[in-house]
């Protein structure tokens, strides 16, 4: 099993065995360091003592964590190969005495890092199938991993609207989080409640509501934009990452790769900054990638794509914002298909402003909304102004990068 940390590999592997019925041996090579006096030998014995205690079962699964720990002969120095080869050798004519044995015996191994396992590892008849494990994907799976640490609690509490939370989270993050909201229920000597986890999740901390305000207008206008120009927003956000306080994510693969296609994400990228400008404070700095995006698209639509002022080819492997800044024709081309662009959007948000102000006041009570919660504050929007107070709309929207795709 292969996958980046905390993705439920250690986890997986006991719950085979607990599924069998089979009784379940792991290890690791840490392990044969800790166990024994550390030296080559003691190591070897570490490795031998791991597979004699799977023969002596009659059905068993094996399980060695952390396998990229064993190196890989072929990245080696001559000096470490000459003391980890004997053990990577010992390990190998391990895995061919058990498969040798005939006994029913599964072993399984788990590496955060499978390219850095030794070629003779993974040869067939060794651990020749990789199976990758990733963290969950869609909203179902998050809710599946949070009802698996959960037990019993919160059972009739629908934990979609925390999945959207917690988009992108591994199992282990997943488990700390129960923990540390069960943590804050004990303390208050009170049942687990939905706000503990949500607060795990997504902790609002202490950012001043006018920040939060600008940051929910920033996304709400990728958000309301993308939706009028008919691309499919699949959630938008102001929980914050280690990139950004907010992200709205698109599904761009019905747009064409035309020219108006291309001019449609650019519009896209650009309405955070109309939105700040005609909803929110005035332009920020926040949008820094925004324009980069729109910029890079644009260039590559005229430089590399034959879209534009060019047919040849002119970007190669190199950076379509380098290649700009040592064409001033092309800089004057992109400044004007820009200018162009953000004018049309501002007009788009102009006539959707009380859309934008809608969906935003839905991300300062939610922080997240999937495509049916942003519908249903659009079309609220067309029956009921939107009234807001002057602080909602006060605040620096700084670092609000839209992610598109």
């Amino acid at each position: 099993m292969t996958g980046p940390p905390g993705t439920g590999k250690t986890l997986l592997a006991g719950s085979i065995a607990r599924s069998a019925g089979w009784p379940f041996v792991s290890t690791t090579i840490g392990n044969w360091f800790t166990s024994t006096d550390g030296y080559l030998g003691g190591v070897m014995r570490g490795a031998n003592d791991f597979f004699e205690e799977l023969l002596k079962h009659h059905q068993v699964i094996g399980f060695i964590d952390e396998l990229d720990s064993l190196p890989d002969r072929a990245a080696m120095s001559e000096k470490d190969r000459e003391w980890w080869g004997p053990v990577v050798n010992g390990v190998l004519t391990g895995i061919d005495r058990v498969k040798a044995s005939g006994r029913p015996v599964i072993l399984l191994g788990a590496s955060n890092f499978a390219e850095r396992l030794d070629a003779a590892l993974v040869r067939p008849g060794r651990f020749d199938r990789l199976v990758p494990l990733l963290p969950p994907s869609t909203t179902e799976e998050i809710v599946a991993v949070f009802r698996y640490y959960l037990k019993s609690d919160l059972a009739e509490v629908d934990l979609v609207p925390l999945a959207l939370l917690a988009d992108g989270a591994t199992p282990a993050a997943i488990e700390a989080w129960v923990k540390q909201a069960r943590r804050s229920a004990r303390r208050s000597n009170r049942p687990l409640a939905l706000l503990d986890l949500t607060e795990a999740v997504a902790p609002k901390g202490n950012t001043p509501l006018s920040l939060l305000g600008a940051c929910a207008v920033h996304e709400a206008g990728h958000a309301v934009i993308a939706h009028a120009l008919g691309i499919p927003v699949r959630r938008v956000t102001i929980v914050p990452t280690a990139h950004a306080r907010g992200t709205t994510s698109l599904d761009t693969a019905t747009v064409p790769q035309t020219r108006g296609g291309i001019e449609t994400l650019v519009m896209v990228s650009l309405a955070g900054r109309s939105a700040d400008e005609a909803l929110g404070s005035g332009a920020s700095a926040g949008a820094e990638q925004d324009l980069r995006n729109a910029t890079t698209l644009l260039a590559s639509a005229h430089a590399a794509w034959g879209l534009g002022s060019y047919l040849s080819h002119r970007v190669g492997t190199g950076d379509p914002l380098e290649l700009m800044r040592q064409d001033p024709a092309l800089e004057q081309q992109v400044e004007q298909d820009l200018q162009r662009l953000k004018g049309k959007v501002d007009k788009l948000v102009s006539a959707r402003r009380d859309a934008v102000l809608y969906v935003a006041k839905a991300l300062l009570e939610a922080r997240v909304l999937n495509s049916d919660d942003l519908e249903q504050a659009i079309q609220a929007s067309g029956s009921t102004p939107a009234l807001f107070s002057d602080g909602f709309l006060s605040g620096n929207a700084a670092n609000h990068p839209t992610s598109i795709g």
